[in-house]
């Protein structure tokens, strides 16, 4: 009986159109030029912060409000002194909450900074802390806490922070009395948390400035659980940490060395947190914690030039969004992942046709109703929207890999389709490029499962590690690629004969051999023309096991001492004694032990019958 070696490599994912169709950009009244906070009551009525620049220089905050889910946004009416209004809270039909600044700054100095942000690669950081928090006329601002009474039609102060608060980032309320917020103190080199439980007409420090911090957004789980994120160093920096247990009147600070910069925290449970930020190579990571935020690991690393800005989810669900930006080419590329099951399996989709838009928040509305805000260009504020999800055509709920017989066999399953074309299958071993190997056709929409297979023969292929991507391409051209997947062929490497099984035996026996995936026998890495035959002492043939042209791979075949058709050769019934087995591949004449292209290679071993 012939076996095969197996190897298997599991992976689930899910695809997602590399068209941008499935985010609508929503249009926006006036003049805005950056969209921060994001916020839906309900599938219809939301809110968006944001700020913009006037003709003399000047920073002005923008407001917005929707009662149909978009389709139309409206200008608020807001304080004329407000410069920013960067987070944003809806409790209900008419209460609501935002934060920023007030007064004014100029036009270059947030220009400068974005770009500098660019050109050093930390593209994670947010941008609107640049917005003149390090500007040396810091007396021109303050932090700015505002109140929608109508649902975010018209918007007033409320209350009023101390002159050591210069900007006010982040906000988190559990309800309309109690919630913390991030301020930044003097030069934007300090940071502390503040609370208030009056709904914001008085706030107490419960985390005091401290020079060199910088936070960049606050999340709770529950009343009592919650984590900040941002940095802390004077000359270099690295990620911090802040966890309470108590809702935030006391806490905790780590620093992770190894991060200059964390910028978004989620909660999947209490005790399993994600982080976004970048790495000390300018890579954009995401870190996970399983104990409560008290140990952490990297969770997923997005390479290069590339940045998380946003992460959002929700947690009954299992959903999980992630946005970026890639650079390419000197274009910044959006990106999103998507997670329906708590990170399990991930797709991702780089959201081309919107190229150089940045993305800063999010608001996850239901399981498929979801907004992504940001600015273009850093000129045009945006708000893009989709009603499936971020768009899922495809979904893939499983991907394998196996050998048999020497070659290479995919199977891919989907649970739905839309407007699938099909699958290129691509290959790639070594530094070598990616090839297209083969295509398999699509089902174009269904909602049914779907069962799909390529096989993949190895032919030139000598590398003993080989990788497979699937790029899936809708009917419109769009397509996304998948995760890749590796495979290794290292048991393939060489010629062997094994010492049969049992021996002494009676009457049969096994015998295994594997023939490698090395061009030795020919010269194009699929095996050959092989032999294995059985000889008695005096060197005379007694049964012809193998002889056929076999793929590379591992075999096992069987001897009886009572031969027949099954063991090749004539009727036979082979007395008690000593028999040779004797296999050979390959070309000429001439034994090789290590093999070189197209010789022959011969390995003989002894076996005893013992009747």
């Amino acid at each position: 009986m012939k076996q095969f070696f197996l190897i298997l490599t599991f992976y689930l994912f899910i695809f997602s159109a590399h068209s941008h169709s499935q985010w609508i950009e929503q249009l926006l009244p006036g003049d805005i030029e950056v969209c921060f906070g994001i916020d839906f009551v309900n599938q219809n009525h939301g809110v968006i912060g944001g700020e913009h620049i006037n003709l003399a220089g000047q920073f002005l905050a923008n407001a917005f409000y929707t009662f149909d889910a978009g389709t139309n946004w409206i200008e608020a009416t807001i304080p004329g002194s407000m410069r920013v209004m960067l987070d944003i809270k809806l409790f209900d039909d008419n209460i609501g909450y935002g934060v920023g600044a007030y007064n004014l700054s100029t036009i270059s100095y947030k220009q400068n900074n974005i770009q500098q942000d660019i050109s050093l690669h930390l593209l994670v950081k947010k941008y609107f802390e640049k917005i003149g928090m390090a500007f040396n006329r810091q007396e021109d601002y303050r932090g700015y806490f505002v109140e929608t009474t109508d649902g975010g039609i018209s918007w007033h102060s409320k209350g009023a922070f101390e002159d050591s608060v210069y900007y006010v980032l982040g906000i988190h309320f559990f309800d309309q009395q109690n919630g913390l917020v991030l301020a930044s103190g003097p030069e934007g080199l300090s940071f502390a948390i503040l609370k208030t439980s009056d709904g914001g007409i008085s706030w107490n420090d419960v985390y005091p400035f401290e020079h060199y911090l910088r936070l960049n957004e606050i999340e709770f789980f529950d009343q009592l659980n919650g984590i900040a994120v941002g940095s802390f160093g004077q000359m270099g920096y690295s990620g911090v940490i802040l966890k309470t247990v108590d809702g935030g009147n006391s806490w905790t600070k780590l620093e992770l060395p190894f991060v200059v910069e964390l910028n978004k925290v989620i909660y999947l449970d209490v005790n399993t947190i994600l982080v976004s930020g970048t790495n000390q190579v300018f890579q954009g990571v995401i870190f996970k914690s399983e104990d409560g935020g008290v140990n952490w690991q990297e969770f997923r690393n997005y390479g290069d030039m590339a940045g998380v800005s946003e992460m959002n989810s929700l947690q009954a669900l299992g959903v999980i969004l992630i946005c970026g930006i890639s650079q390419q080419s000197g274009l910044s590329m959006p990106f999103t992942e998507i997670t329906i099951d708590n990170g399990l399996t991930w797709h991702y989709s780089q959201l081309s046709g919107f190229e150089n838009y940045f993305l800063f928040s999010s608001e996850l509305v239901d399981e498929s109703r979801w907004y992504m805000t940001g600015t273009r260009s850093i000129s045009q504020g945006f708000v893009l929207f989709t009603e499936n999800s971020g768009g899922v055509p495809v979904e893939l709920i499983s991907f394998t890999s196996n050998i048999v017989d020497g070659k290479v066999i995919l199977n891919w399953s989907t649970a739905s389709e839309i407007n699938n074309h099909g699958f290129e299958v691509e290959r790639r071993s070594g530094d070598e490029d990616w090839r297209i190997i083969g295509f398999v056709e699509g089902k174009g929409t269904s909602t049914e499962i779907q069962n799909y297979s390529f096989i993949d023969d190895l032919f030139s292929v000598n590398n003993p590690k080989l990788y497979y991507r699937l790029k899936q391409i809708d009917l419109n051209g769009s397509f996304e690629y998948s995760d890749i997947i590796e495979v290794e062929l290292n048991i393939l490497k060489d010629l062997k004969l094994e010492q049969n099984y049992p021996n002494p035996f009676n009457p049969t026996t096994k015998i295994k051999f594997t023939i490698p995936l090395s061009p030795l026998l020919g010269g194009d890495g699929r095996g050959g023309l092989v032999t294995l035959k059985v000889y008695d002492v005096l060197g005379n043939e007694i049964a012809t096991l193998v002889n056929e042209e076999l793929p590379a791979g591992e075999y096992e075949v069987e001897f009886s001492a009572k031969g027949g058709s099954a063991s090749g050769g004539d009727a036979y019934n082979l007395p008690s004694g000593i028999y040779f087995y004797q296999l050979i591949a390959g070309g000429p004449e001439t034994s090789s032990p290590q093999g070189q292209a197209g010789q022959r290679i011969i390995q003989t071993k002894k076996m005893v019958l013992l009747k």
